[in-house]
């Protein structure tokens, strides 16, 4: 190592060769040293964050992989340079820093840790989680804040008040008697979150009663979570809803203890009933059935079973098992928000619905977390008890609450949202809406809290954990809601999203596409849809041309097949539909435009089914929406173009069918589509299909199915946004297009100006239509929009690009 390394133990006078010194029997000799991986860090015992470099005579990293001739002066004692109890030859020997007292920065020294029997150089097997930290609480809030919040409690502002009246409810209701008989995750969740909101109160109120019952609830508590097996009803439930309840509980632990309302053998049997609990559903979510469930799941069971995990590691910081309920919820949750489930432009593979889902969880983990590590880096273990391990398992990794990315993940169901607020149903999911009052306190948006203010949106508390109690302690009363900055048309293509509206109004129309592919697709796992080149339009405060949704787990697949989408089908096939094999196909948008005249567009293309498929999407200013879909198969097959909207049925409006197309109309709002085809003129017929907008509410409406055979095609279709009435509304008529091959549909304005949509082929240039009170009209290839007003005046003729 040469004379820096020499200078380490001067007067050294007889010869050591030390080679391999971790061998396969000593402490971590299953974990990557800090010696291969890092450069010697110097660092205070008071500061467990971000290591500054040491200076330059002391900076070259020692490899204990190899040989190195030490010499050592047997009449000199020992060198131990940073006073953990070790010799400098011994951390050699076990890969430890001879110059940091605790090289894994959990709070117990190398010589500590090496007595003790836990591993110096794995901060996870801690004997206790940083045990420096002794205020409480601290999960949602510390003690210097309690003050501030009792008085908040006596005149709280409206937002306080609406949260707080939540909580009290939630406090107030009766919980159902304890079950020991046998383990029901419903019915534990259900007083746990009794518990946690009574426990909130006590606090806030120095109301021994609330104190009190949620102890009787706590110590009431089923921890027999290893009774569920494959064969149980409850079994793909309990990974979520024992979560649940174990994330209830360490609020509630953490509220009651701060609450000084009860003894300390009171609250220290209500941490031996949480901590049994936490132990054996950690024991059941790494190792048997549950386990099994959740390497296949990979998804929000897993941010909600290892971020409740995760979270009592944090409020029960002397139990011998925490550090690593910590390093497995803080990694995990870690993976699945800003790794396995999220783009790079903020989609969530599992959907806006499943987002929110996991929110209590895993977010309240990770501000939990951001509070310990105060923005800065923490040295953690990964754990991959469910998922295959990586190579780098100790590593330095930033603060996950502070990276942009996590902020731009719960943007994105803002950046989608229909008019009104709520998140489309796209794949398994309902209308719904995340947290905006918990966000906007988390990352200090005021986004957010616009978000979370618009009515449909209904200032909501949560969906899987309420979070009314961390809303209230932590939302400031004179944050300002302020509405998004980003554009209301946008292409996020690595979420596959293309959005294209008027503005963030109720009733501005609006257009959404989709492109899944890559993880997007793939990691939505059991709650991915076969979606390809989806299409939704919402306008005049209705959700009319709409996406199937999502009823229940249980009955998912009413709704979730390639017929319940608006795309195409090739002799009754879609794209991939099996949990086994795959399901949907990479889709893939281009084309965006906006331009000054208010024509906007994408385009998105895919294969399944042996065909290949490019759809066009173009809205314009004159409440009309173009599609132009072009289909390649292999040979002629029954090509048949979908369309579901919301009416017939039991959906609360009105269908209407047409020759060549079909109107709904709801509430004031109609869509009226007309398909138009190169081939045999396709059969339109309607039929009664399933949709979902609320979980477990299915309802019926009139989905349009046009067939043709071809084994090349085109169908135009041209949706006309209008104000219903009970009167069948016009449907589009078509337009001579002389030569063959072209496609030309026209629409009428209110004002009596006809809006006409053409495409020709390129081999069909240079061409024109025909207007019988008209006569031709010039266009050329491509996609255009011809406007005419009465009499004949040609207004605009605009081409649309790259179609």
């Amino acid at each position: 190592m040469g004379s820096r390394f020499h200078a380490l133990l001067a007067g050294a006078t007889a010869l050591l060769v030390v080679g391999s010194c971790a061998g396969p029997d000593s402490p971590g000799s299953d974990l990557p040293r800090a010696s291969d991986r890092f450069d010697w860090k110097e660092i205070s015992s008071e500061d467990w964050f971000s290591p500054e470099t040491v200076a330059d005579d002391v900076q070259e990293t020692f490899s204990a992989e190899e040989s190195v001739e030490v010499v050592v002066d047997v009449d000199v004692p020992p060198i131990d340079q940073d006073g953990d109890g070790l010799t400098d030859s011994e951390e050699l020997q076990l890969g430890t820093n001879p110059q940091l007292s605790d090289t894994d920065y959990d709070s117990f020294g190398d010589g500590e840790e090496v007595t003790s029997g836990t591993d110096p150089l794995d901060p996870s097997s801690a004997a206790a989680w940083h045990r420096e930290w002794d205020e409480f609480p601290w999960l949602v809030f510390g003690p210097e804040a309690l003050a501030e919040l009792k008085a908040k409690a006596a005149d709280p502002g409206p937002r306080g008040a609406a949260m707080l009246a939540r909580v009290k409810a939630r406090a107030d209701a009766i919980a159902a008697p304890p079950e020991v008989a046998a383990y029901d995750p419903y019915h534990e969740v259900s007083r746990a979150r009794i518990a946690s909101s009574a426990a909130f109160v006590g606090l806030l109120f120095d109301d021994e009663s609330y104190a009190q019952k949620a102890v009787d609830i706590a110590l009431g508590l089923n921890p027999n979570i290893d009774e569920v097996g494959f064969s149980s009803p409850f079994f793909t439930k309990t990974s979520i809803h024992a979560g649940e309840a174990v994330a209830y509980y360490a609020k509630m632990f953490d509220w009651l203890r701060a609450s000084e309302l009860l003894s300390e053998e009171t609250l220290a049997a209500v941490q031996v009933a949480v901590v049994e609990l936490v132990t054996r559903f950690e024991k059941e979510a790494t190792s048997g059935p549950m386990a099994a469930l959740l390497a296949l799941a990979q998804n929000n069971h897993n941010v909600k079973a290892y971020g409740a995990i995760g979270l009592a590691g944090i409020v029960f910081p002397d139990e011998p098992l925490a550090a690593r309920w910590v390093h497995r919820g803080v990694t995990e949750v870690r993976y699945y928000f800003l790794d396995f489930q999220t783009t790079s432009d903020g989609g969530y593979a599992e959907g806006p619905n499943y987002l929110n889902y996991c929110l209590g969880e895993g977010l309240s983990l990770l501000w939990a977390y951001h509070r310990f590590t105060d923005g800065k880096e923490s040295y953690v273990r990964h754990f991959y008890d469910t998922r295959e391990a990586q190579e780098e398992i100790v590593e330095w990794i930033p603060d996950p609450l502070s990276e942009p990315l996590l902020e731009q993940l719960f943007l994105w169901p803002l950046k989608i949202m229909l008019p009104g607020g709520l998140a489309p149903n796209i794949d398994d999911a309902s209308l719904s809406a995340v947290s905006g009052g918990y966000l906007a306190a988390l990352f200090d948006s005021p986004v957010f809290l616009w978000h979370w203010e618009l009515p449909a949106v209904g200032r909501t508390s949560g969906s899987g954990i309420d979070l009314a109690a961390d809303i209230f302690a932590l939302l400031d009363e004179e944050m300002v809601a302020t509405p998004p900055e980003f554009s209301p048309d946008m292409l996020l293509e690595g979420a596959g999203n293309c959005v294209l509206r008027e503005g963030f109004g109720d009733d501005d129309d609006y257009a959404l596409m989709l492109g899944e592919h890559g993880k997007i697709r793939k990691h939505g796992q059991g709650h991915e849809h076969p979606d390809a080149s989806q299409l939704l339009i919402h306008a005049r405060g209705e959700y009319l041309l709409m996406d199937s949704g999502y009823i229940s787990w249980e009955e998912k697949d009413v709704v979730s097949h390639p017929e319940n989408h608006n795309l195409i089908l090739v002799d009754g096939e879609g794209p991939p539909d099996s949990e086994y094999t795959g399901i949907g196909s990479d889709t893939y948008l281009s084309g965006f435009h906006v331009d000054e005249s208010g024509y906007k567009g994408c385009r998105s293309e895919t294969a399944y089914a042996g065909a290949t498929f490019r759809r066009d999407l173009l809205v314009t200013p004159h409440d009309v929406v173009v599609v132009l879909d072009r289909v390649e198969a292999a040979s002629d097959a029954n090509l048949t173009i979908v369309w579901h909207g919301n009416g017939g049925g039991s959906s609360g409006g009105e269908f209407f069918p047409g020759l060549r197309g079909g109107a709904w109309v709801r509430n004031g709002a109609s869509l009226v589509v007309t398909v138009a085809n190169r081939a045999a003129a396709a059969d339109c017929d309607s039929v009664t299909q399933v949709h979902a907008l609320s979980h477990g509410a299915p309802l019926e409406h009139s989905a349009l199915h046009c067939t043709t055979v071809a084994q090349e095609e085109t169908f135009l279709s041209v949706f006309q946004i209008g104000d219903g009435d009970s009167e069948v509304p016009d449907f589009a008529e078509e337009v001579i297009v002389p030569g063959g091959g072209g496609l030309a549909l026209r629409s009428y304005t209110d004002s009596g100006m006809s809006i006409v949509i053409v495409w020709l082929p390129v081999e069909a240039t240079p061409g024109h239509i025909i207007l019988p009170e008209c006569g031709p009209i010039d266009v050329i290839s491509g996609l255009s929009v011809v406007v005419v007003e009465s009499g004949c005046n040609v207004l605009g003729n605009t081409v649309i690009p790259n179609v």
